[in-house]
């Protein structure tokens, strides 16, 4: 069957636990006088390898040195996201079989009581006490964090074989959650050193200074935070929230070279910047953007160039929290046509049809399929799930629709997300990118949706308005400027709902799930027949 490789050398790869990795690298004289204090000597405080430690929410600055001490300590490391819902925090600890939590005082009580109702002792859950004051700590039954190196110091734990290193994990990284409840994926030593390793770029002409916005609980942070600043040497800025105008500051200020963003963030950097005429040049040290999470518009794509250094590369990427990126633009490479990159070194991937074929041709759109290193070991405590993404010689099936074309890749859909239309199949995608286009459209999403009796699935539009304009948009005007636009099959015959927002997870991701019962609400089937 026909594979795809990379044109990019293979890079050599070495079976080293994190921390040695890290620590012992080109860098290693500037960490030798702060490597031993990450890890506690009594290291049964951290439990086994097998355990995960929550993190919510912390300093960000430290949010670092709290991975690199979870995973030299053996333990495994889990990022929550502070925003959600108490049900969704109890089942990714629960999930994840977690074991430890260490947790900002604001968001104590909380954990405490979830952690209490899972079987986590309440002196295993530990605030991190950088808030806290002498006499707070003193007069509050808070367990901080320190009691983790009361028991003095001692050096990380190290294996430098093969079999260490691809099965003792590391961290652990939640699902996007866009079909049904969050699982926990499993990456070892040798993956987090290969998602590092593949995406090192060809030397810059300019000094790196890096602006993080991105969540750190995410799995594309694993690298770019929590690695590569102490790999690199580079300076890296951590914002500690994100606020527009605080971040564009940032930029300035800092002389930041580096800022990887959503789509959603652009978006709104672009709107902001434009609409204020004293910030046009706040940007112009700026080289590099890299994207990825969703669909890049080609024209916000361009406006955002507009306004950074004269030399800058906007640069979309792909991948996924079970496999890490797999495609992206090296430097100096650059694209207008929508492409999302190249193959990362030492990965490979197939194409297969909707009745299961491979494809060995150019620009014929398939289900892809990946071999990486990188890859999950499956998903924590579900074989079930795990068997039907990955096979037992490590192919990961990624449920996207794509295909490559001269050596560039273009995602066009979610398999599970296309429409089939009285035999035909529609991207969401294009339609939404074709929605983009209109000029008072700020945001839109689009689902396959039934009316009582249909067989056949219609797209159906949720539009934000941009607010702008003297004449007002109508749910007729949106479905005419697609019709106008695209094949007749491809109209919105599901009909258009103006909403005020369009349901994203923090990667930019389109929450498909939350629209279908929205649209169940409103009288619409939504099941796949």
């Amino acid at each position: 069957m026909y594979e795809y490789r990379s044109d990019r050398s293979e890079v050599e790869v070495p079976y080293s636990d994190v921390l040695s990795f890290v620590l012992d690298g080109p860098h290693a004289e500037a960490h030798a006088r702060k490597k031993e204090s990450l890890v506690p000597a009594d290291r049964s405080e951290l439990s086994s390898p097998a355990c995960a430690i929550g993190t919510d929410s912390l300093q960000k600055y430290l949010y670092p040195v709290l991975f690199l001490a979870i995973v030299g300590s053996g333990a495994t490391f889990l990022g929550l996201n502070p925003s959600c819902t108490t049900g969704e925090t109890d089942h990714a600890i629960k999930v994840a079989n977690v074991k430890f939590i260490l947790v900002q005082p604001p968001c104590f009580e909380a954990m405490a009581s979830m952690a209490a109702q899972s079987g986590i002792p309440s002196d295993h859950v530990l605030v991190f006490d950088g808030e806290l004051s002498d006499h707070e700590e003193e007069t509050s039954n808070l367990h901080t964090w320190g009691k983790l190196l009361s028991h003095g110091e001692q050096d990380w734990i190290r294996f430098d074989d093969e079999e260490s290193a691809g099965t003792t994990p590391a961290a652990l990284f939640l699902t996007s959650g866009t079909t049904g409840m969050p699982k926990a994926a499993v990456h070892t030593h040798y993956a987090l050193v290969t998602k590092y390793l593949v995406t090192q770029d060809r030397p810059k002409p300019y000094e790196v200074r890096r602006l993080i916005t991105v969540p750190m609980f995410h799995a594309f942070a694993a690298v770019l935070v929590h690695i590569a600043p102490s790999v690199e040497g580079c300076t890296t800025y951590i914002a500690p929230r994100f606020k527009l105008d605080s971040c564009i500051g940032f930029a300035k200020r800092y002389g930041i070279t580096e800022w990887p963003m959503v789509p959603q963030i652009i978006s709104r950097l672009v709107d902001s910047i434009q609409s204020q005429a004293e910030h046009s040049d706040t940007l112009k040290s700026i080289r590099l953007v890299s994207c990825g999470g969703a669909p890049l518009p080609l024209e916000l794509k361009r406006n955002l160039e507009k306004l950074l250094h004269s030399e800058a590369r906007v640069a979309e990427q792909w991948g996924m929290s079970e496999v890490g990126t797999i495609t992206n633009f090296p430097y100096p490479e650059t694209d207008d046509s929508g492409s999302v990159g190249t193959i990362f070194p030492n990965t490979r991937i197939r194409l297969r049809d909707a009745e299961g074929q491979y494809i060995s041709q150019d620009e014929c759109p398939g289900e892809i399929i990946v071999h990486t290193p990188s890859r999950m070991l499956g998903y924590l405590g579900d074989p079930t799930s795990t068997n039907v993404v990955l096979s037992p010689d490590g192919w990961y099936t990624t449920g996207d629709i794509g295909y490559c074309r001269k050596g560039k890749w273009y995602i066009v859909d979610r398999a599970k997300d296309i429409i089939k239309v009285r035999g035909w199949q529609v991207a969401p995608a294009e339609l939404e990118a074709c929605l983009l286009g209109h000029p008072q459209v700020k945001d839109a999403a689009v689902i396959g949706v039934r009316r009582q009796g249909d067989v056949s699935e219609l797209p159906r539009a949720y539009v934000v308005h941009d607010g702008s304009g003297v004449i007002s948009l109508s749910e007729k005007d949106v479905a005419t400027f697609l019709q106008d636009r695209l094949a007749g099959y491809k109209s919105l015959d599901g009909g258009v709902k103006f909403v005020e927002t369009i349901p994203r997870n923090t990667s930019g991701k389109i929450l498909r799930r939350v629209l279908r019962e929205m649209a169940e609400q409103e009288g619409f089937n939504t099941k796949i027949a």
